[in-house]
């Protein structure tokens, strides 16, 4: 497998981008980065994923004539087609209570990219920072609105039913302090796509480290709660020991929120 057979398309700020690139990264993966930029790169992305009408969702793989088009299913991909010698991230004993963590994981990480959705479009530096980057300064401001547009089509692609995600978002939280309790220090017995899976959902509402995942300030801020973050200050703390010893810091993107250029991940 080389560079030029694997695709990887992705949204920088986006968490099931980042759960993607680490499973990639952590399966050794040799792959081309794309940078998505909304509205400019999505008949561009809709081409490359054979999906012109219907819903479109990031990350995407593409490789020889196949499409994988959501991270866990990307994450399953790479897994699958891992390096010699790394761990395998799915064992298969443990499959059903790595679906259940991934389905609690998507819950939290829906309900922290509306409440983020909510403060972007207020944050007048975000707005303008999620522009594609070839637009220039001094017209960025007369510009903002072209980010709203963006930011009102993913709140409408992606709705929640509750008033009040924070109580979702406890109840996970919850149960994932008490599981590590009884399984002191990884989800399962030894460290599985479930952990990585938790801990980008953590990272949801409060970003990891700029080493790790490159964003700019303002996307920092909207993504931050910081209620949440001083009442799991002890998963956030977990999550940060994952990505110390699991996860390479990237060199490879400048940080900002939607970059327009390739970039190539090299194994």
């Amino acid at each position: 497998m080389t560079h030029s057979q694997v695709r990887f398309i992705s949204f920088p700020s986006s968490i099931w981008s980042e759960k993607a690139h680490w499973v990639l990264d952590f399966c050794r993966i040799p792959y081309t980065r794309e940078i998505y930029t909304p509205l400019i790169s999505t008949p561009r992305v809709r081409y490359l994923a054979g999906n012109l009408f219907g819903k479109l969702t990031l990350p995407i793989i593409t490789y020889q004539s196949e499409v994988y088009s959501d991270s866990y299913t990307i994450a399953q991909f790479a897994n699958a087609k891992r390096a010699h010698g790394a761990a395998d991230l799915f064992p298969v004993e443990h499959l059903t209570e790595i679906n259940e963590w991934e389905a609690l994981s998507q819950q939290l990480m829906d309900r922290c990219r509306i409440k983020a959705l909510v403060k972007m479009k207020t944050n007048q530096q975000s707005l303008e920072n999620n522009l594609p980057a070839f637009i220039p300064k001094a017209l960025r401001p007369h510009l903002r609105f072209m980010t709203k547009i963006a930011l009102s089509n993913f709140q409408n692609k992606y709705p929640i039913a509750e008033q009040d995600p924070d109580l979702l978002l406890r109840q996970g939280l919850l149960k994932l302090r008490a599981k590590l309790k009884e399984s002191k220090g990884y989800i399962l017995k030894e460290f599985s796509y479930a952990d990585i899976t938790m801990a980008t959902a953590i990272v949801g509402f409060k970003p990891v480290d700029t080493r790790y995942m490159p964003i700019d300030d303002a996307t920092i801020d909207s993504m931050t709660d910081d209620r949440l973050a001083e009442e799991f200050a002890d998963l956030i703390a977990w999550r940060d020991q994952l990505y110390a010893t699991f996860r390479l810091p990237k060199q490879d993107d400048s940080c900002r929120a939607m970059p327009t250029e390739t970039h190539v991940h090299k194994a």
